[in-house]
């Protein structure tokens, strides 16, 4: 589905580094989205996504959190958008032990 590629170049159009994967070179902040659920009907996608905060510490973690939290919202303004809502933020440790993460979960809907 497109939808991850859209939200994924709709983060990074604001500034916030975004991948699909988590990339090689892991010294910035970064995060990661990823498609957890959800259906198409009606010409309208409805996904859910964990949206992973990656940094070096719980704190820069938390905090790019946040950044992302409060950009989300804006996507759904987008003409392709239709609904952006963020349902829960939550530290979710890395289990290779590289640096620290939140993660959002998020609902968004796009026209297909």
């Amino acid at each position: 589905m497109e939808t991850e590629k859209t939200l994924i170049r709709w983060l990074n159009d604001k500034g916030i580094p975004a991948y699909g994967t988590k990339p090689k070179d892991t010294k910035k902040d970064f995060v990661t989205v990823e498609r957890t659920g959800g259906a198409v009907s009606d010409g309208i996608d409805s996904a859910s996504f964990a949206i992973g905060c990656w940094s070096s510490t719980n704190s820069k973690a938390s905090s790019l959190a946040s950044q992302v939290g409060m950009l989300l919202p804006d996507f759904q303004d987008e003409e392709y958008a239709t609904f952006c809502s963020v349902e829960s933020v939550y530290r979710f440790p890395p289990g290779d032990g590289t640096g620290s993460r939140y993660q959002l979960t998020v609902s968004a809907s796009i026209y297909i």
